[in-house]
């Protein structure tokens, strides 16, 4: 499996759209997994924990030597946490192959960023 860049792009918010390519002969079967990291903060004097939290996960399947784009829909975290930091989410992607053997994990560190909405130009007048 590959993954042609470190940036995916998400549309209105809700889905993010993963760029995967099949490098073998054999068709690829597998996960994907996207963390981002959330602050949660303790009671009283307890410190502020720093956690991994999945925001949104996928099968798919896809032929040998195929480019493929993966809609991973996200979670009400996801959302948030993308629409906190202003359209853009450093998040760690996990590509689970589970086909061809022998099953593997992959994990990279990507940017969501946010699709900005087309034909909403303001005139100047």
């Amino acid at each position: 499996m590959s993954l042609p860049g470190p940036s995916i792009t998400v549309q209105s918010i809700n889905v993010a759209l993963v760029k995967l390519q099949c490098l073998g002969v054999v068709s690829c079967h597998g996960k994907l997994t996207l963390t981002a990291r959330s602050m949660v903060k303790g009671k009283g004097k307890k410190k502020t924990i720093e956690s991994a939290v999945t925001i949104g996960t996928v099968s798919f399947s896809i032929s040998g030597k195929e480019k493929k784009t993966v809609r991973v829909k996200l979670n009400a975290t996801g959302r948030t946490l993308l629409d906190t930091d202003i359209g853009r989410l450093t998040a760690g992607l996990a590509i689970r192959v589970l086909e061809p053997d022998p099953p593997k994990t992959k994990t990279e560190s990507v940017v969501l960023i946010l699709q900005k909405p087309r034909g909403n130009k303001r005139k100047n007048k």
